[in-house]
């Protein structure tokens, strides 16, 4: 398993959803959020995530 990166350096554990998550391979897209996106984020920010998914044809359907 590669590691995630920001900015050089790996993202903690609280991150690895990123690999498992089966919701993960519909993302459309991943950006940054919260302090990191305003630019004002400090050395112990956290950094926020924002995910668009699409919904599974199953989803849409009302089947699951």
């Amino acid at each position: 398993m590669n590691d995630l990166l920001f900015r050089g350096k790996p993202l903690g554990t609280e991150y690895q959803f990123l690999y498992k998550d089966a919701w993960v391979e519909r993302a459309l897209f991943i950006v940054l959020g919260g302090s990191y996106s305003y630019g004002t984020n400090i050395e112990d920010s956290d950094i926020d995530l924002r995910i668009c998914i699409y919904n599974a044809p199953e989803e849409l359907l009302g089947i699951v």
